[in-house]
């Protein structure tokens, strides 16, 4: 015999997804302050400021305001781009040559996103793992609000190890992480990238309208399902669920009529 399910309705869902979210990236961003002054972010990227204004000065790349272009003529646009292009273009050929550089950029790219991934991993766990086992049933605060539980798909208490899956590998590996990876490397606007976002939403689309909870994947992962707290019973073992469904099916036989 299957559970009664009671699924919280997509509405709340949303509401609940839209309010942990930005918890969850308030949280990172409060750790991305402290945490890029202990790696040291801030000289690096002075350091690499440096070096850049030196080659700037060096080979006097022109700089005006958006005002100042504006009032150029057509012959001085053209003639202003022209030298800019080359400026930039050569001091761009001593930079790569320059070990120095190089060895500040990679600093100040690696660093950058450490500085993204660790506080997000940290804020996921904080908020999608830690919280939830204080708060029971799976609740975050947004959850915890809007009358949302999570239980096993079998319809017992989740369990810790389901949340450390939905929080680690569903909610930061694969819908945060791939997407911010896929973001990064070829940029915000790209047909690629628009490409793999909209892949992304279908697929989300996909798996809440196909599976029987209408779970993302992220539940699907992790073997949970979202439900009313007010109407749902979560069992604490496989045992009462059985027992449960055997008192069920009993009383339904007593009433039955033959």
């Amino acid at each position: 015999m299957g559970i009664d399910l009671q699924k919280a309705s997509i509405g709340k869902r949303i509401i609940a997804f839209i309010f942990d979210f930005i918890c969850v990236i308030t949280i990172a961003v409060g750790l991305m302050i402290p945490f890029s002054a202990a790696v040291g972010y801030n000289d690096y990227a002075d350091k690499l400021d440096s070096i850049t204004e030196e080659y700037r000065k060096e080979y006097n790349i022109p700089e005006i305001t958006s005002d100042e272009y504006d009032k150029l003529s057509a012959e001085e646009k053209e003639a202003y781009t022209n030298d800019y292009n080359t400026a930039v273009e050569a001091a761009n050929k001593a930079l790569q040559n320059d070990e120095e550089a190089k060895k500040t950029w990679n600093m100040v790219t690696h660093l950058s996103l450490l500085i993204v991934i660790i506080p997000l991993l940290i804020s996921f766990l904080l908020y999608e793992f830690a919280l939830p086992l204080f708060l029971k049933n799976g609740q975050t605060l947004g959850k915890k609000i809007f009358g949302i539980a999570l239980m096993h798909k079998e319809g017992i208490r989740v369990k810790n190890i389901q949340l450390f899956i939905r929080a680690l590998f569903g909610k930061f590996v694969v819908e945060t992480m791939l997407v911010l990876f896929v973001i990064i490397y070829f940029g915000l606007l790209t047909d690629i990238t628009l490409i793999c976002l909209l892949i992304y939403v279908v697929a989300q689309i996909i798996c809440m309208v196909s599976s029987h909870s209408n779970s993302p994947i992220h539940d699907l992962m992790a073997g949970t399902v979202a439900v009313d707290m007010a109407s749902q019973r979560i069992f604490e073992t496989h045992d009462q669920l059985i027992e449960h469904n055997k008192k069920i099916a009993a009383e339904r036989a007593k009433r039955q009529t033959y």
